[in-house]
């Protein structure tokens, strides 16, 4: 360090002092000044700069040590001390250069007057030849040859050498002083530095250890969250998993049911070795002893459920039996949904017996009264009667012998299906009981088919049910995980957050021991460096007091003796000792020095007054010295500002940070380091954001060709509300508007000319019954004719045929697939055959796989064709859930219309298959109420389905009225016969048959419009060219309006 070194160096030069010790034992001043004078009169006359290291006027005590003279700067007057002290100021000489040296001078002269001349000659150590000529002893001098006047010449070179000497020290202690200086400002900037640095460290501790303790509270509120999110977790599941074995329980009871309750083709097949027992497929529907309707099926305001269901087979009463409570209440919704086959007078007369309206549509819709489809069925039922009672009375005649063969066939009647004729009976009370049992029950006997729908029915429902639960345990998993896992990231980043606190506390702290090690040194180099600059100027200045008022007023004192006593006729007043001015420093050419060696400076100084022939000489005027010894200074560096981090907040005011890095570290008062880290505010706005709309779209295509369809426009969300921001729904007037088109009349003889593959999804399901299912057929061949495969030249409509309503479960609890009936295909006579031989599947509503199916037909589809899935039901899916997940993959890829063919319907139903429908559903949702009404106006219907269904459709007829007003017709779409042989530019088609009647009066024979252009052709049109804006005409006269279509 910089202070030791002056300390070695004052050692050093204190060593180089050449002490003569008197035998006493003290130092002798005179010889200690002698030494010096010698030395540094060597120095500076050999190189006019004094540098001499015995110029430093360290003195040796009686005990040997060496130390400064004590106590002599002390006993100065306060003008010497100032004198003195002045000599060592950095400050601008005053107006006349030489004041400093002039009071010091003024004071020697003083001293001189007042000195004792022995004293002054013992002190100034005078020549023997001086102190002779001074005692009066001519001898001595006179040998010498000496002269009054060469004693004056002794004394003032003794005078020049002791003002050489006090200016080497000057300015070596001048030099010391500024380079302590120095090194004492950049120690104290560096604590200052240190201490700004353990202020901000504290404040960085103190920060650390508060959001450790915060992140602490938050880690424990999250473990405790964490126990009981998982406790409330297994409770839940526990319940669900009770809920979901029961469910499982009752799914196994249904499917039992199901089995029971399956139609064959013939009972009678089995042969009569097969003991066979008849079941009846009679039950009571009971209402409450008012004669009041049970509650609602499906919260449906049209349907009555019965409160109670009393199966008159017993398996169906045991199985029924076994239901849990909710099971039941779903078996009767799902009677009470069952549309009975014939007999609708019977049900209504024992409804109204009961006090209670007739809900036909819950029991049946009156479509089953379309012929004695069902009539074989009796005679079955009757057979299979009469052979289980033969097997009964066979058994009873044999005894004991044959009862364990009659139990394992009344056993094996388990598995028989429920054969009965569709028919409703009143049901068989005691005497007496009529009126009373007739306010309670009513016996109703459905068919097979309409019996094992209702049950498959509720079978799907079950299984709906089913595999809720199981995805409600497997929601409760992931849901807990979830939860779990964004508890445990919470956790997570807790805890990091925590070990980055706890990380920076740990920097913190190494930091703040490092810091406090570095300010401690600091300290002890400042207090060093204080010290040793008190101690060296109080050194310094007693040297100098040493040499001014001991050896230069002695020598003064000496030398104005000898002019007063010895030369005659001078004066001590006519003596002029030589005056210069203050040392002036050059530019010294280096600012520090890392190496301490420091850069050359030259002082230099001008004479003021010249001494006279009795004065002493001038000094040296020029004075090389060290300067800049001191370490440059080391400013902080820092790196590039990161780039700003995310925003805590996306509203509300958030805050973003950035960071640097510290590159260097200040040093020897450099600049301290700016910050390193810095925020500012953001997302400042608030968090409540209404959404932001676009503009108007186009108006869409018109729902309908004719009958008063509807088009569209809407609005997209382009930035989405937030917080408690307000957007409008999307059929709110702000973001959809619609507007009637096509109002007129449809002429009913529309056709379908639109590039279309369309895929018409058939229920053959039990509840259909065989009756309504031939209508069904009817209504879909006569649809299927109505597509054109190819119009004006471009390809039309493709169809293929899908049935479902086969649904029965397999041994594996599978459901059975729909059957393609035909695939896409352009013969549509073809088609419309092949739906005519289709038969009843008398199973249940497998809509789930007749969608699939669908899809698949349409795999193969043309891309630019539109694909349409049409689906003709009578109601509700057996399997909601199924259903639901096969139209939302078919959606994807295809538009979904359902005709819902019901007289009345069921709300629950209605909204169902309304959600199945694309978007928006108004057209592509399609009521028709009942078969009965439907097979009463097939025509009527099909047209209003076409126009619906069919996004381009035209009339035959309304084409050839317009094109014999016009006189025109068209022929080809998206083709040029080539060039024309005229062409201008038209707005319309009659603009173009205009310029074609100009031009070609009666003799043009085609020609192509385009919203561009208009080419007239004056021969026929044989070879055709691509062009897909154009549209070709001719003349009526040379084509017929229908031959396109």
């Amino acid at each position: 360090p910089p202070h030791r070194r002056l300390i070695v160096g004052a050692v050093a030069r204190t060593l180089a002092a050449v002490c003569f010790v008197a035998p006493g034992g003290g130092a002798s001043a005179a010889a200690l000044r002698r030494r010096g004078a010698g030395a540094g009169a060597g120095a500076g006359a050999g190189s006019g700069s004094g540098s001499g290291a015995g110029a430093t006027g360290h003195l040796v005590n009686g005990a040997g040590q060496v130390g400064v003279v004590q106590g002599g700067f002390a006993t100065l007057s306060a003008a010497e001390q100032a004198a003195i002290t002045a000599l060592f100021s950095d400050d601008a000489p005053d107006a006349l250069p030489g004041s400093r040296g002039a009071a010091v001078q003024d004071i020697v002269r003083q001293k001189a007057a007042n000195m004792d001349l022995d004293t002054a000659v013992r002190q100034a150590g005078a020549p023997p030849e001086v102190v002779a000529m001074l005692k009066g002893s001519q001898t001595s001098h006179q040998k010498a040859g000496e002269s009054p006047e060469d004693a004056v010449k002794v004394m003032n070179r003794m005078l020049l050498r002791a003002q050489e000497r006090l200016d080497q020290k000057v300015v070596e202690c001048q030099q010391f002083k500024k380079k302590t200086f120095l090194s004492s400002d950049q120690v104290k900037k560096d604590l200052a530095r240190l201490g700004q640095q353990l202020a901000n460290n504290a404040r960085i501790m103190s920060t650390a250890m508060g959001s450790i303790d915060e992140a602490t509270r938050k880690a424990q509120a999250l473990m405790e969250e964490s126990s009981t999110q998982e406790l409330a977790y297994h409770q839940l599941k526990k319940l669900d998993g009770v809920q979901f074995e029961q469910r499982k329980q009752d799914l196994q009871d249904a499917e039992f049911i199901l089995d029971l309750t399956r139609c064959k083709d013939s009972l009678l097949d089995r042969g009569s070795g097969t003991s066979v027992r008849a079941s009846s497929t009679s039950f009571h529907a009971c209402f409450d002893k008012d004669g009041k309707p049970g509650q609602l099926v499906d919260d449906d305001d049209s349907i009555a459920a019965p409160q109670e269901i009393r199966f008159t087979d017993p398996r169906l009463a045991n199985a029924a039996a076994q239901l849990s409570p909710t099971a039941q209440a779903m078996m009767r919704n799902a009677l009470g949904r069952m549309d009975l086959a014939g007999g609708e007078s019977n049900a209504a007369s024992a409804l109204r017996a009961l006090g209670a309206e007739p809900h036909f549509d819950g029991l049946e819709d009156g479509d089953e009264q379309l012929g004695d489809s069902l009539a074989s069925e009796a005679d079955m039922v009757s057979a299979f009667r009469t052979r289980a009672r033969n097997l009964v009375a066979k058994s009873s005649s044999q005894g004991g012998i044959r009862r364990r063969t009659l139990l394992r066939d009344v056993l094996s009647l388990r598995q028989e299906p429920l054969m009965a004729p569709p028919a409703t009976v009143a049901p068989k009370v005691p005497a007496g009981d009529e009126n009373k049992q007739a306010q309670k029950c009513v016996a109703l006997e459905p068919g097979c088919g309409v019996l094992h729908d209702a049950f498959a029915s509720l079978w799907g429902d079950l299984k709906d049910l089913v595999d809720e639960s199981r995805a409600k345990l497997h929601q409760d998993d992931e849901d807990w995980a979830e939860r779990k896992a964004r508890i445990n990231s919470q956790l997570e980043s807790v805890v990091a957050q925590k070990g980055v606190l706890q990380t920076d506390l740990a920097e913190a702290m190494s930091a703040k021991s490092s810091f406090a090690d570095q300010q401690a040194a600091k300290a002890e180099e400042d207090a060093s460096l204080s010290k040793m600059i008190t101690e060296t100027m109080a050194e310094c200045k007693e040297v100098v007091r040493e040499i001014v008022f001991t050896e230069m007023a002695a020598a003064v004192r000496v030398r104005n003796e000898i002019v007063n006593s010895q030369i005659s006729g001078v004066e001590v007043g006519n003596v002029v000792d030589c005056k210069v001015g203050n040392w002036i420093p050059g530019e010294c050419p280096i600012q520090c020095d890392d190496t301490l060696k420091g850069g050359v400076q030259v002082l230099r100084r001008e004479i003021v007054v010249k001494g006279n022939e009795w004065g002493m000489a001038c000094p040296s005027l020029n004075y090389t010295s060290q300067c800049a010894q001191v370490k440059c200074p080391v400013d902080c560096k820092l790196g590039d500002w990161s780039a700003f981090s995310k925003c805590t907040k996306e509203c509300d005011g958030g805050v973003q940070s950035r960071t640097r890095q510290q590159i260097e570290k200040p040093r020897y008062g450099g600049q301290t380091c700016d910050a390193m880290q810095e925020s500012r505010p953001c997302n400042t706005g608030s968090c409540d954001r209404d959404c932001v709309l676009g503009d108007w779209s186009d108006w869409s295509v018109c729902s309908k060709v004719c009958g008063s369809g509807y088009r569209e426009r809407q609005k997209e969300v382009l930035t989405p509300s937030r917080a408690n921001g307000q957007c409008p729904a999307k059929d709110s007037p702000k973001r959809w508007e619609s507007q009637l088109c096509n109002e007129r009349v449809c002429i009913g003889d529309e056709v379908c000319i639109a590039e279309m593959d369309l895929v018409i999804a058939i229920d053959g399901s039990g509840s259909m019954t065989e009756a309504g299912f031939e209508v069904m057929k009817t209504y879909a061949a006569r649809l299927v004719q109505r597509f054109r495969t190819d119009a004006f030249g471009q390809k039309a409509g493709r169809i293929a045929i899908v049935q479902f309503g086969n649904g029965k479960l397999d041994k594996d609890k599978v459901v059975s697939d729909a059957i393609l009936v035909t695939k896409l295909s352009d013969d549509m006579t073809d088609v419309a055959q092949k739906i005519q031989t289709m038969s009843w599947q008398k199973g249940f509503t497998n809509l789930a796989q007749g969608v699939l199916k669908a899809k698949d037909a349409l795999f193969n589809g043309r891309s630019k064709a539109e694909h349409v899935v049409m689906v003709l039901t009578d109601g509700r899916p057996t399997f909601k859930a199924q259903a639901t997940q096969a139209v939302q993959l078919l959606r994807q890829s295809a538009r979904l219309v359902v005709v819902h063919v019901q007289a009345f319907r069921k709300k629950s139903a209605e909204a169902l298959l309304k959600s199945f429908a694309s978007m928006p559903w108004q057209t592509n949702y399609l009521h028709i109420p009942g078969k009965e009404a439907l097979r009463a106006d097939y025509e009527n219907f099909v047209g209003q389905s076409l126009v619906e269904i069919c996004p381009r459709a035209m009339s035959p007829t309304r084409i050839a009225e317009a094109d014999e007003m016009r006189g025109y017709t068209r022929v080809r779409e998206g083709v040029t016969c080539g060039p024309g042989k005229a062409s201008t530019v038209a707005s319309t088609a009659d603009d173009c048959k205009a310029f074609a009647d100009e031009h070609f009066p009666e003799n043009w024979k085609a020609f192509a419009f385009s919203p561009e252009k208009c080419e007239v052709y004056d021969t026929p049109c044989k070879d055709y060219e691509p062009n897909s804006p154009y549209i070709v005409y001719e003349p009526l006269a040379k084509a017929s309006s229908t031959s396109a279509l």
